[in-house]
Parts: structure tokens; C-alpha cells; sequence
């Protein structure tokens, strides 16, 4: 994650970058990334075909369980970020765990330990939010000195969510990269706040969040109805911040699998 101290000319660009761990991505007909001249997230939801109708059962959960997970302590805006999601969340109704740096709970392991802690539930959906430093090996939880790849992730979802509809809400330089066939699922949906070649911002060092988490937050907290909406206003709000800072664009990406391209966010 690229911070920025001040605005234009009066910015400093401190370069402390997220990155994530480079993968090759699924081209199969299930696989959308958002970008360019791309079916865009919110035309995706709006114009279901034959091949990726949602079932009724997987666009309102009957509950949620979730994961959010501040894994730098160096700056505040991490676990105030997983503190802030998950007061979102609360709100919705759904069942969450916080983990953070700063009380040394955010390992890797602990995801997994976390949704299984939540227990299961007929009908629930998961969901993992992560905000960090990073590095082109994944984002890193500064705790262990450790980056979390796509396929540990991938195996902790498939431990503790299973089939069930699930969200991944991946912040940092480079993200794009987890929009990987490892996973990729008909019943999971992947929000990342850059494309795998871009590096994402922070804005002003007096804000409580970084760039893409405060637009992602906004989005949900202004009404946002489904996941994918979500993604589409959060994707405006950063480029417009973005173009104000005459920075390169982070360019979010999004993967929704079929069965949850109209997913609703806890609460709506």
C-alpha cells in the first residue's frame, strides 16, 4: 500500500507497498475480471444469463460468519480497519472474529481457527476480509514474518465454508493477483483493491483508513445492496481519489462466481 502524506504538491509519497503473491489466473467462462473494457461488476449482476442465474437460497444467507483481519501493526489504519468491518458486519447480523497485529491474533492459522470457532450454520455464508503490507509474495502478517498465499487461503476456506457462498475482500498492492483458479469458485466472490500490475493508496496519514478500505467501507455504509455493488461504487470512489492525487490507477479487480453474482451484503 502506497501512502500518501498530502495532497499533489503538497504530498509526500511514502512507498510502503502492499503485494500479493503472483499467480496464474483461471480463464475458464467462470472467471470475470473486472477491468478495462471488461464486463464490469454491476452489468455482470444485472444482466444474468442462463449459465450464471444465482439461486434464490444464495442471495440472501440466513446468516453470516467472518473473518477480518488488520495484519500490520506498523500503522493503525489496519486494525482499524478490521475493527471497523466488523462493526459493519455486526450490523448485518453476521457473527464475526477479529484478529490484529497489534495484540499479535493475526496469524494465518488463525483464519481457519477463527471460522471454525464460528461454528457452522444451515443456509450461513463466510466471509474473510484482510488488510496489510505485503510484498509480491502475498499479503504478510508482520507477526509471523510469513505472506499468505492464494492456496492457503483456498484450503482454509475449503475447510470451514466449504459450498457455502463466500466473500474474500483482499486490500493491498498487487491483489489482483488472489483472482486465481486456486480460488476461484461458482459459490465465492473475490474483491481485490488493485490489479495485480498496480500498487494501491492510502490518502491523507490523518485518515483512519487506507484508500480502498475507506471506499469499501463507504459503499456498504451508504446502502450498498449486494457484493457487487459494493465492488462497483468502491472501484469509482478509489479512482476518483486517485485522480485527485494524479497517481497511477490501482485498477480493483472482482471475481464473481456464478451462483452469487447477486449475493446481498449482511443487513440488506
Amino acid at each position: 500500500m502506497r501512502i500518501l502524506g498530502k495532497a499533489r504538491s503538497a504530498f509526500g509519497l511514502i512507498s510502503v507497498c502492499f503485494g500479493l503473491l503472483v499467480s496464474a489466473c483461471d480463464n475458464s467462462p467462470d472467471h470475470l475480471s473486472m477491468s478495462g473494457g471488461q464486463l464490469d461488476a454491476m452489468s455482470y449482476a444485472a444482466q444474468p444469463t442462463s449459465t450464471n442465474i444465482p439461486s434464490a437460497s444464495l442471495l440472501a444467507p440466513t446468516s453470516w460468519k467472518a473473518v477480518t483481519v488488520g495484519a500490520d501493526r506498523s500503522l493503525p489504519l489496519y486494525d482499524n480497519a478490521a475493527s471497523d468491518m466488523a462493526s459493519r458486519l455486526q450490523a448485518g447480523g453476521a457473527r464475526v472474529s477479529v484478529l490484529q497485529a497489534s495484540n499479535g491474533s493475526a496469524r494465518r492459522d488463525n483464519i481457519r481457527g477463527a471460522l471454525r470457532g464460528l461454528g457452522r450454520r444451515n443456509g450461513e455464508a463466510c466471509l474473510v476480509f484482510v488488510t496489510s503490507h505485503g510484498n509480491t509474495r502475498g499479503l504478510i502478517f508482520q507477526v509471523e514474518g510469513r505472506s499468505l498465499s492464494p492456496s492457503d487461503l483456498d484450503s482454509m476456506l475449503d475447510a470451514e465454508c466449504g459450498d457455502a457462498p463466500t466473500v474474500l475482500i483482499l486490500s493491498g498492492c498487487h491483489s489482483g493477483t488472489y483472482v486465481t483458479s486456486s480460488l476461484t469458485a461458482p459459490n465465492r466472490i473475490v474483491i481485490t483493491a488493485s490489479a495485480r500490475s498496480r500498487e494501491s493508496y492510502g490518502a491523507k496519514m490523518t485518515e483512519r483508513h487506507v484508500n480502498f478500505d475507506r471506499c469499501i467501507l463507504k459503499a456498504m455504509n451508504e446502502g450498498a445492496a449486494t457484493w457487487a455493488d459494493v465492488f462497483a461504487r468502491a472501484k469509482a470512489c478509489a479512482a476518483e481519489r486517485e485522480a485527485w492525487l494524479g497517481v497511477t490507477p490501482s485498477d480493483p479487480q472482482a471475481y464473481f462466481g456464478r451462483n452469487v453474482a447477486q449475493l446481498r451484503v449482511p443487513g440488506r
